[in-house]
């Protein structure tokens, strides 16, 4: 009897996950392990430490799994608003050692710019999900500012690498909800009319030099240029199948900085070659396939935006990253989405899964 209760309560509770995303998920989070272990020096200490963040990261998955689209629509304002007075937060008792991008408390330290890779989604769909196409002009308008104001806030502890990235995410829900032609054309002009005030008033000098040097990483190799420098030394030295794990020189003997976090891929590439860069970048187009697929099973259009919003943050902080570690791109401190080394990323990441796999569960169990 005791054994059929306890059987009966975790299948109720593993129900809403979507077995074929969760294997994928899985495989990609044992190559993170293995890579950590080797990118940390081998520490055991460093690797059970990202097991554990891991591990909170699969039960906010499951938690959120549980959660049905109607309660998260309802949450949404809420959720974002206080995303919003944390990272006001971060303005007056931030803490970081380059930027104040943390809120610590003895142990715990969060990074409320991670999470809104979650409520700023969830604020689009919520205030643009209720309509169809043609969008009022205010809804777009009350979206395109919310999008701005978080971007500012993150913007200003200076992240210019995440903002960009939360407007890329906000930008990106907007047109997957279907505005108009002349909404297109009106931001891709205002984009390029504020390029050169952004560059004179906005930017601060060292990242001007990170995009100055994103053009000619060798005019300073000893300085700006040689986080890039190392980073594809790391790359191309991996060949065809890598020289091994733990096995990678520019970690081992620290040529390449932030190798567990912003450059955890060239780390990989060194170790694993091209053989293994071919497996990882198949296992997130798999998870995106399934993405997709959960997406088109959303039971409405809030929980359609919402998992497309979802799904397109994760393509671009990989594209991004990968981009950057091979020189594609302007060196901007994101990391490798459930690769890299740090807690707030990896549990939201993780959370924004549990998200999708609750859109499909209950769409599927309405329709019984």
């Amino acid at each position: 009897m005791a054994q059929h209760f306890y059987t009966s309560a975790v299948s109720r509770l593993v129900e809403p996950l979507d077995r074929t995303l969760m294997a994928l998920l899985l495989a990609v989070l044992a190559l993170s392990l293995t890579i950590q272990y080797s990118a940390n020096d081998m520490s055991l200490q460093a690797t059970q430490q990202h097991a554990i963040r891991i591990g909170i990261g699969l039960l906010a998955l499951l938690a959120m799994a549980h959660i049905t689209p109607r309660h998260l629509r309802r949450w949404a304002p809420a959720l974002f608003l206080l995303n919003l007075l944390l990272l006001v937060a971060v303005v007056f008792y931030g803490s970081g050692s380059t930027a104040q991008r943390w809120l610590s408390y003895g142990p715990i330290a969060l990074q409320p710019s991670e999470l809104l890779k979650l409520t700023i989604p969830m604020i689009v769909a919520y205030i643009l999900g209720p309509s169809l196409p043609p969008l009022s002009s205010l809804r777009i308008s009350l979206t395109l500012g919310l999008v701005a104001l978080a971007t500012w806030l993150v913007a200003i502890q200076p992240d210019l690498g995440t903002a960009l990235l939360i407007s890329a995410i906000g930008v990106s829900v907007i047109l997957l909800a279907g505005v108009s032609r002349r909404w297109i054309l009106g931001l891709g002009a205002l984009s390029g009319i504020s390029l050169p005030f952004v560059w004179q008033y906005a930017l601060r000098e060292y990242q001007k030099d990170r995009i100055r040097i994103f053009f000619n990483p060798e005019a300073d190799p000893l300085g700006s240029g040689y986080n890039v420098i190392q980073s594809k030394i790391a790359v191309g030295s991996g060949g065809l199948s890598g020289k091994g794990w733990t096995q990678s020189t520019q970690a081992q003997f620290d040529f390449l900085p932030e190798h567990s976090t912003d450059f955890i891929f060239s780390v990989y590439a060194e170790e694993f070659g091209l053989i293994g860069v071919a497996l990882l970048i198949v296992l997130y187009l798999a998870i995106l396939w399934r993405v997709v697929a959960l997406s088109r099973a959303g039971p409405d259009r809030f929980s359609q935006l919402l998992i497309g919003g979802l799904g397109l943050s994760l393509l671009l902080h990989v594209l991004i990253n990968i981009a950057m570690t091979i020189g594609y791109a302007p060196v901007t401190g994101s990391p490798l989405p459930l690769l890299s080394y740090g807690g707030s990323a990896m549990i939201s990441t993780l959370a924004a899964f549990g998200m999708m796999m609750a859109a499909r569960h209950y769409a599927h169990a309405r329709h019984k």
